[in-house]
């Protein structure tokens, strides 16, 4: 009786280990098959955030005289009138 049980509980953990070695293969397969459909549209989020992100560095800059701002010369004119 003892050994039927036993047996039992053997054969339940392989069905619980080959269930579980199935579901990670699965889940390999499935990430080697739409890598492409989760990178592009990362890529582009990604891309999007940087360059939002450079816009707003940029914006200090609209006015192109405060991007190459320098101290005048005593007595120099202002090259814009």
């Amino acid at each position: 009786m003892a050994l039927n049980h036993m047996k039992q509980k053997a054969v339940s953990i392989d069905k619980e280990r080959r269930a579980a070695k199935g579901s990670i293969m699965s889940l390999v397969n499935l990430v080697r098959e739409l890598w492409p459909n989760i990178l592009v549209p990362l890529g582009f989020v990604l891309g999007c955030y940087l360059d939002r992100r450079n816009d707003s560095k940029l914006t200090a800059f609209r006015n192109k005289s405060l991007l190459y701002k320098r101290e005048l010369k005593p007595g120099e004119e202002t090259t814009w009138k």
